[in-house]
C-alpha cells in the first residue's frame, strides 16, 4: 500500500532525481524509494560506547582508528610543525 507524502527539497536534490529517473527511465517517486530503501538496508557497526559516553579523548581515538581503516594518513612532520597544521602559522 501506497501513503501519498509531500516532501520537501532543495532545488539540488530535485534536479538530481530527475536526472536519476530520467536515466533510468523511472519516475522521482520511485528513486526516492529505492534510495530509502537502500539506506535501511545499511546497518551502523555497533560501538562499545555511544559517543555521547565517549570522553573527547576517546572521542578522538575511535576517529584516529576510522581514519587508519579508511586508509587516511597524517603528514610525516604533524609533531614538529603542529601549530603550522592547527592555526596556519608557524
Amino acid at each position: 500500500m501506497m501513503i501519498r507524502t509531500q516532501v520537501y527539497l532543495p532545488q539540488t536534490q530535485i534536479k538530481f532525481l530527475k536526472d536519476l529517473a530520467r536515466a533510468n527511465e523511472t519516475t522521482m517517486s520511485e528513486e526516492l524509494r529505492k534510495s530509502l530503501d537502500t539506506i535501511r538496508r545499511v546497518k551502523p557497526k555497533p560501538r562499545k560506547k555511544n559517543k555521547v559516553e565517549l570522553s573527547a579523548g576517546e572521542y578522538l581515538l575511535e576517529m584516529a582508528k576510522e581514519a587508519r581503516k579508511l586508509g587516511f594518513k597524517g603528514p610525516k612532520d604533524l609533531a614538529t610543525n603542529l601549530d603550522k597544521y592547527l592555526y596556519g602559522s608557524e
